[in-house]
């Protein structure tokens, strides 16, 4: 089941404005299509995606967040969030996803 969250603009000033906690997160290209779902500190996570960033996301244009209660909450929140999405897309991850947490 993916994230049933509001979709935010995926830009420096809004992330900077996001938890510090543990969570999961979804980013998208503008159409919708999700690139990558991962987890882990939101605010630190979510930054690495911009260009120039140690694991950039080229066409990010919004992301949405669930926060959690602890690390181990956002991986197994992660490996379900994977599944899911695999599961509806014939086996396939997100783009960015280059494995099943």
């Amino acid at each position: 089941m993916p994230i049933k969250k509001k979709w935010f603009p995926y830009n420096k000033d809004t992330v900077s404005k996001i938890s510090k906690g543990q969570g999961v997160y979804e980013i998208a290209s503008c159409d919708g299509s999700i690139g990558y779902i991962g987890r882990g500190q939101l605010q630190s996570r979510l930054s690495s995606h911009f260009l120039g960033g140690s694991d950039p996301i080229p066409q990010a244009c919004k992301f949405r967040i669930e926060k959690l209660g602890s690390k181990k909450r956002a991986e197994q929140r992660e490996r379900a969030l994977l599944k899911s999405y695999s599961k509806k897309n014939k086996g396939k991850l997100p783009p960015h996803n280059k494995r099943m947490g």
